[in-house]
């Protein structure tokens, strides 16, 4: 990691400690885990990376740095065109430029800029739920995404508003992982936090970079850290927007 941020022109301090590993450039501290048995995770401020990060998502984690550090070419969504993308274009571009991959959705866009897919959205099915009294049709917000070098200003709110119109929903929820986000995108276009949840854990396929969580119903009872699920992450936090009421 330490020579990626060379490659930006920054200069950076480390500090290896047992487990982990603390690097520091441009004011910005980063985390990076090795995730070793017994598990600790290191009560360090900053962006948190696990090894599998760097081992089997390099050029996404080389894109989330090139965004913490802002070493990205900056364009315009109002110079860019949202459409619908299909399955096989969608995973391949979350594959290279999301940490966690890409997940199964319904809903599919992306943004480009003179054909260039610049960021990409992707949204669940509809389901219904109840807020205040008031039967809402909402929908999950999976992942958001952007090319590698690129930071498209307003990308987020030019997506967003595109599955509005296609969808005309009244709710829309999301969760942000805070390893490595904050969600202050979202509460720039109008999102609100409205619960951060403790650390979840996962467990890790050591073949394939995969994280496997347990399902909800294993949460509910689950320690954070257990021998089926020995690794943890700094929590989630759940955003959402209510478009009518």
């Amino acid at each position: 990691m330490q020579h990626w941020l060379a490659d930006f022109g920054l200069a950076a301090e480390v500090l290896t400690r047992d487990g982990y590993c603390v690097i520091t450039a441009a004011d910005k501290t980063l985390v990076l885990d090795f995730l070793r048995i017994p598990y600790q995770k290191p009560n360090v401020l900053g962006f948190h990376f696990g090894i599998d990060y760097f081992l089997f998502h390099e050029a996404a984690l080389k894109s989330r740095l090139a965004s913490i550090f802002n070493k990205t070419k900056t364009i315009f969504a109002r110079n860019c065109m949202a459409r619908r993308m299909d399955k096989e274009t969608t995973a391949e571009f979350f594959k290279q430029n999301h940490l966690s991959g890409y997940a199964n959705a319904t809903f599919k866009f992306g943004l480009f800029y003179k054909e260039k897919l610049v960021a990409a959205i992707t949204f669940a099915q509809g389901r219904n739920i109840t807020r205040d009294g008031k039967k809402l049709r909402s929908y999950e917000l999976i992942g958001f995404c952007q090319a590698a070098g690129f930071t498209v200003t307003g990308g987020l709110s030019k997506l967003i508003n595109a599955f509005l119109i296609e969808r005309n929903p009244e709710h829309i929820a999301t969760t942000v992982d805070l390893d490595w986000a904050t969600g202050r995108g979202l509460s720039t276009i109008g999102f609100t936090k409205t619960t951060q949840l403790p650390p979840l854990a996962f467990a890790l396929d050591w073949q394939t970079g995969a994280r496997i969580f347990p399902s909800r119903l294993q949460r509910a009872t689950a320690t954070v850290v257990s021998a089926d699920y020995p690794y943890h992450n700094s929590g989630l936090a759940k955003f959402e927007h209510i478009y009518s009421a």
